[in-house]
C-alpha cells in the first residue's frame, strides 16, 4: 500500500535533488542571461508590469517571451504524460528528464551564440516541463523550481506539530525544510560556479537531473527484480 501511495518519483531524494536543480536554474538565468527568472514566472510578471508601468516598452519582451515559453513547456509536459502514462517499459518521467538533459547541454553549447532573450525562453520551457512532471514528494504537493509554496507546508506542519499536538507533523515539517533548503543550495552552488564556468554553468544542473534518472532507473530495475 505504501509503495501506491509513494511512486518511485515522490521519494524525498527525488525532490531534494529536482529542486536543488530549480534553485540553481533560476539562479543561473538570472546570473547569466540577463536578470530573468526561469521558474519563478511570478517574478517575470511583477518586473514585466512594473516596465509597462514606467513605459519601458523595450523591456516587455525580455519577460513576456519566458512567460509564453513557460506555457509551451506545459502543454509539452501534459502531451507526454498523455502518449506515455500508460507505457508499461519505461516512466513518461524517464522521458521528461531526457528532455531537460538534452536541453540544457544545448543552452551550455548554443546560450554564448544567442541573444538572452532566446536562452531564457529555452530555460523557462524547461522549468516549466519540471514544474509540471514532479509536483508531489511523499505524496504532499510541493514546488521544485520555486519555494513559497515549500515555505508555507513548513510553517503549516509546524503549527500542527506544536499548537494540534500531532507530532507526526513534525517530520512533515523538516522533510518540506529540506526542500526548501535544496533550492537555498542549488542557488549558492549557481552564484559560486558561475564566476568561474560563465555559461557551462548550466552543465553542473544537467548533471544532478542525469542523476535523478538514473536513481529512478535503479529503483524501476529493483522494484521488478523484486516482482519477479
Amino acid at each position: 500500500m505504501s509503495k501506491q501511495c509513494d511512486p518511485m518519483h515522490e521519494h524525498l531524494l527525488i525532490g531534494f535533488l529536482l529542486t536543488m536543480a530549480g534553485g540553481a536554474l533560476d539562479a543561473y538565468s538570472y546570473l547569466n542571461h540577463g536578470q530573468v527568472f526561469a521558474g519563478l514566472q511570478t517574478g517575470n510578471v511583477i518586473l514585466l508590469t512594473l516596465h509597462l508601468a514606467q513605459g519601458h516598452l523595450d523591456m516587455i519582451g525580455r519577460y513576456l517571451f519566458p512567460l509564453l515559453a513557460f506555457f509551451i513547456g506545459v502543454f509539452a509536459t501534459v502531451s507526454i504524460e498523455h502518449h506515455f502514462d500508460k507505457n508499461d517499459r519505461f516512466l513518461w518521467q524517464h522521458i521528461v528528464l531526457v528532455v531537460e538533459i538534452v536541453g540544457l547541454i544545448i543552452v551550455a553549447l548554443v546560450g554564448p551564440h544567442l541573444k538572452n532573450i532566446w536562452v531564457t525562453c529555452l530555460i523557462s520551457i524547461i522549468a516549466s516541463i519540471q514544474y509540471q512532471t514532479f509536483r508531489k514528494v511523499r505524496g504532499r504537493p510541493f514546488a521544485t523550481t520555486m519555494t513559497t509554496g515549500n515555505l508555507r507546508n513548513t510553517a503549516v506542519f509546524l503549527w500542527l506539530a506544536f499548537l494540534k499536538r500531532e507530532p507526526e507533523n513534525l517530520r512533515k515539517a523538516f522533510e518540506t525544510l529540506l526542500i526548501v533548503i535544496a533550492f537555498m543550495l542549488g542557488a549558492v552552488i549557481s552564484g559560486l560556479l558561475t564566476p568561474i564556468y560563465h555559461n557551462a554553468t548550466v552543465l553542473f544542473i544537467s548533471a544532478d537531473l542525469a542523476c535523478v534518472l538514473a536513481i529512478l532507473l535503479l529503483m524501476q530495475r529493483h522494484g521488478q527484480e523484486e516482482a519477479i
